[in-house]
This record gives structure tokens, C-alpha cells and sequence, in this order.
């Protein structure tokens, strides 16, 4: 997740128009993001928790994709940094431009547009999944704060509301990374990532955004590889081995 922003709601505000100003405000003072058209509060995506519905062959690739995105960003979150990751023993370790891209994301607040990103490029090569029901995500989740809950300046407010990038499959949320909304919930969620019905809670936090279109999230890509130095191919297939590689480790 990148920018968090809080505030009081007021019962004839809408979480649409309330998330699309937010969501405004934040991609003026943070560059990198990008929206492939002009958002309309009138044409947000409002998800809701469903399962997941996919054969045995898709599932496995949306996991094994998911999970290397995800176990990677989680560690990064809690402290791993790409010294830290060298030192590991050769089973532990991840890898190495992995660590270091999650890293230099999380630093700078974008680690959600990059996973996302990321996560999108390699489901897309999948040979299983069918690429016109993948959809990458730009918006917010909103999320209704625990009693507890004070803000940094120890304000009690309404609802929270967090710049988010996420991808759906046929409509269903698979997103890497909710970390953000167990702080503000005392900790109190399962797990901090969903996947359709999975990790869901509808009654305390929900995803709201913009279908984008495939050319966004190739300028990020783009952008990743060139980081890296590297081309797109090179980057995306360093990526889709290394992903295959951490599913039988």
C-alpha cells in the first residue's frame, strides 16, 4: 500500500467521491503513479468477496505466482533488507532483484503498485489463465478502524482510506498485501492477503478502483526493467523462472 489518508465521514458522503479525491490528492505528490484515463467516481469498481472459481491447473499458477510476490513483499515489510537477504542460508535466501526492487518500492511508498504490477505481468503469461478476465487495479480500500484506533496525531477518526493497487480475476480480488488494515484493526485479521472469499472481510475493509488498462502497467514494467537494466523480456523471464524456483523450495 502507498499513501494513507484519514478522515471523518460524513453520512451524505460518498465513499466513491470521498476515495476518488483522496486517491487524486495522492498521485499528484507521488509521481511514479499513473492512470491510463481520467477516473469518474460514477464508474468505480466497488468489490465484493466471492470465491475464487478456477480448475486445478489455473489455481496452481495463480499460487505459485501469488506466493512468490507475496512471501517476498511480507518479508521486506518486516525488515528484510537485500544485505540482510545475503547473509541467509542458500534455502532461505530470495531473490536477489526481487528483494532489492521490493525494498527500493517500500522505501518510497509505491511496494503495492509494484506487486501488483508484477503479479499482473506474471499471471498474463500464463498459458492457463485467460488474460481478457485479468485485471489490473488502481484505487483504494476502505477500511473501518477498530474503537482503538487513534492516528499518528492520536485522533479517533470514521474510516481510513489507502491508495491501493490490487489485480482481479473475473472480478475477484487477489491482492498480495493488506498489512495496513490489520493496524489498524489491533491485528485481529487471519492473514493479510486476499484471494476471492479468502482473507476477505467485507463488514470491516473493502476494495474500490479502476480497471486499468494493460498499457499502464507495461510503463511500469517498463520502467522496473530499465531499473534493473534490463529489457522487459529479460526482466518478466528472470521473474517467471525465479517464480517457479521458489514453488518447489
Amino acid at each position: 500500500m502507498s499513501q494513507i489518508t484519514t478522515t471523518k465521514v460524513r453520512a451524505n458522503q460518498s465513499t466513491s467521491v470521498l476515495g476518488l479525491n483522496l486517491l487524486r490528492q495522492a498521485y499528484k505528490k507521488m509521481p511514479l503513479w499513473h492512470a491510463g484515463y481520467q477516473y469518474d467516481d460514477k464508474k468505480i469498481n466497488n468489490y465484493i468477496s466471492n470465491p475464487l472459481i478456477v480448475n486445478k491447473i489455473q489455481e496452481k499458477a495463480i499460487i505459485r505466482n501469488f506466493h512468490y510476490v507475496r512471501v517476498g513483499a511480507i518479508n521486506v515489510i518486516y525488515g528484510l533488507t537485500p544485505e540482510k537477504n545475503r547473509l541467509l542460508s542458500p534455502e532461505k535466501m530470495l531473490d536477489s532483484l526481487l528483494v532489492q526492487e521490493l525494498y527500493e518500492m517500500n522505501k518510497q511508498q509505491y511496494l503495492c503498485l509494484y506487486t501488483a504490477s508484477l503479479l499482473n505481468v506474471l499471471l498474463s503469461r500464463e498459458p492457463s489463465l485467460n488474460t481478457k478476465k485479468l485485471r489490473y487495479v488502481q484505487g483504494f480500500i476502505k477500511t473501518n478502524p477498530s474503537d482503538s484506533y487513534r492516528t499518528p496525531d492520536g485522533n479517533k477518526v470514521d474510516v481510513m482510506f489507502t491508495v491501493h493497487a490490487f489485480n482481479t480475476y473475473e472480478g475477484i480480488v487477489l491482492d498480495t498485501n493488506v498489512s495496513q488494515v490489520e493496524r489498524y484493526r489491533d491485528h485481529e485479521l487471519e492473514q493479510d492477503y486476499v484471494i476471492g472469499s479468502n482473507g476477505a472481510k467485507n463488514e470491516i475493509f473493502s476494495h474500490h478502483g479502476f480497471n486499468e488498462y494493460p498499457g499502464t502497467v507495461l510503463r511500469y514494467i517498463k520502467q522496473f526493467a530499465t531499473n534493473a537494466g534490463m529489457s522487459v523480456e529479460e526482466w518478466v523471464s528472470h521473474h517467471q523462472r525465479n517464480s517457479m524456483v521458489f514453488s518447489k523450495s
